[in-house]
């Protein structure tokens, strides 16, 4: 058994790493941030072009029918290496990725109750947003959620109660003006607060809520252990280039240490979360322990090692110049996008699971 990433995974993750790299890099989230633009057409319709929404992608370096949470675990991480500002990862889960594994019966209800038709939602026609809720949904949903193009067009409701169950699939129809932008420590994205009335909820007899939250929960750990994987490889290059007393910095044992323990949280997270992805499909017995266990680990080791990345840089670290504080921002962000599974229920609940 393994769950190692085969040659077209890596090729697949090579390709969307140089993509971010490309088009979303540094310099163009600060100009983004600057003029606080919440959603960009044209890095969408890149990601349209390459693929990505679809991940047709992906199906170019596979002989594999449809992509499974694996391959969309690989986008996360990316995700969260380049701080993308877009909502890719949310979009294509609320979209191709959930219709794909519904029911014939399902998946025709869930188009037409949102009139929405199938190919849109493969080809990115229409955008998709993810929402986490408590119970009582039926009695109307206040949601804050990632801002998309032009305001996404429905989003999808994931219920948090702990010990997951079937549940119902919830989804609602939204538009651009009844979102309202709020304000995020997360700069680098932009985020949209709306209250959908009860009337305007739809009910999918899909029996997916809790499978589809624990997708959910699979990959905001892959994306914490994108942006804990980049900070530990920015320090490592900046302690052996930064020199002190005529030696680089990282060659002093406090600076080794620190570092060594902020590589083994990164890889932990990553070892954990790479299985969870791999689990929904390989291992569906472990799938939900593996999820919650990942972000579990993740939404706090990620702000760590940020942290530490910060501190090992010195002075320069703090500055607003410097990109650590956007990798601190976005990990925070996450963690308190998930604080639904921190709490005492939560815990018991991984306990009743193993």
């Amino acid at each position: 058994m393994t769950f190692a990433y085969t040659a077209e995974q890596e090729e697949f993750k090579e390709v969307i790493s140089r993509f971010f790299a490309e088009n979303a890099g540094s310099e163009y989230l600060r100009k983004r941030i600057d003029a606080g633009t919440g959603s960009d057409s044209q890095l969408w319709q890149r990601q349209l072009w390459q693929g990505f929404h679809s991940l047709g992608l992906f199906e170019f370096f596979s002989d594999k029918e449809s992509a499974t949470l694996h391959d969309l675990g690989i986008v996360a991480y990316e995700c969260g290496r380049a701080l993308c500002p877009e909502n890719l990862v949310d979009a294509l889960l609320a979209g191709p990725y959930l219709i794909s594994h519904l029911e014939k019966t399902a998946r025709e209800k869930f188009i037409s109750e949102l009139g929405l038709s199938e190919k849109e939602l493969y080809d990115g026609g229409v955008r998709g947003a993810v929402g986490v809720v408590g119970t009582g949904a039926d009695k109307g949903v206040h949601l804050n959620y990632q801002e998309g193009v032009g305001g996404s067009a429905f989003v999808v409701l994931l219920q948090d109660s702990p010990g997951g169950g079937a549940g119902k699939l919830t989804a609602a129809r939204i538009s651009a003006e009844q979102g309202k932008r709020v304000g995020s420590i997360d700069l680098s994205s932009a985020r949209l607060s709306i209250m959908i009335p009860p009337n305007e909820l739809r009910y999918i007899e899909s029996g997916k809520s809790g499978w589809l939250f624990d997708c959910w929960c699979a990959l905001k750990a892959r994306e914490l252990a994108g942006i804990a994987n980049r900070c530990v490889k920015m320090t490592a290059e900046y302690v052996s280039e930064r020199r002190q007393f005529g030696v680089p910095v990282g060659a002093f044992q406090a600076v080794q240490q620190q570092l060594a323990d902020a590589h083994v949280k990164a890889e932990t997270a990553d070892a954990l979360s790479v299985f969870a992805t791999w689990a929904c499909q390989s291992s569906p017995d472990q799938f939900k322990l593996a999820a919650i266990s990942a972000l579990w680990y993740a939404r706090t080791s990620a702000v760590e090692v940020v942290e530490t990345a910060i501190q090992l840089h010195g002075g320069i670290g703090f500055t607003w110049e410097h990109d650590l504080h956007l990798y601190l921002r976005r990990a925070r962000a996450v963690r308190a996008q998930t604080s639904c599974i921190s709490g005492n229920n939560w815990a018991q609940t991984v306990l009743d699971l193993i």
